[in-house]
């Protein structure tokens, strides 16, 4: 994302860049038997929500909200479902999960929530404003 002609990434662990960097730096200043990747990096986010939704096991334990994390004592909290993250994974799951399933596991049904609608206008690219959370990029289709 760039503000103000400046790039911002506010995940840069999660970066190639960073990948590559310190994968040099365990090579060269740890160990050179151990290689530092991600098995994640060659996949789309909507493979990934893919791939997951095929482990239903994980289904009413996995959180994708910082928010639950933030305090030990609120690990076994819901995700909190007004975030761009939250809408983000909902509509990735959603191609993957069956409905009922799906509000099974936020606990809501994220599309017929009224308050969510400019969320997801965001998300879509359909207002100025992009999330600066852990959401997909807006991608247009060529005309």
């Amino acid at each position: 994302m760039r503000i103000d002609n400046t790039e911002i990434n506010h995940q840069f662990s999660k970066s190639l860049e960073f990948e590559e960097d310190f994968s040099e730096y365990v090579r060269n200043y740890i160990s050179p038997s151990i290689a530092y990747f991600s098995l994640l990096r060659p996949l789309s986010e909507i493979e990934i929500a893919r791939r997951f939704a095929k482990s239903r096991e994980y289904f009413r334990i996995f959180r994708s909200c910082n928010m639950a994390f933030r305090n030990y004592r609120r690990h076994a909290q819901r995700m909190v479902l007004q975030l761009p993250e939250m809408r983000f994974v909902f509509l990735a799951l959603s191609p993957f999960i069956a409905k009922v399933e799906l509000i099974g596991i936020f606990g809501n049904n994220l599309l017929d929530d009224e308050t969510q609608r400019d969320g997801f206008a965001q998300l879509c690219g359909l207002q100025e404003y992009k999330p600066f959370e852990c959401v997909g990029e807006i991608a247009r289709a060529p005309r």
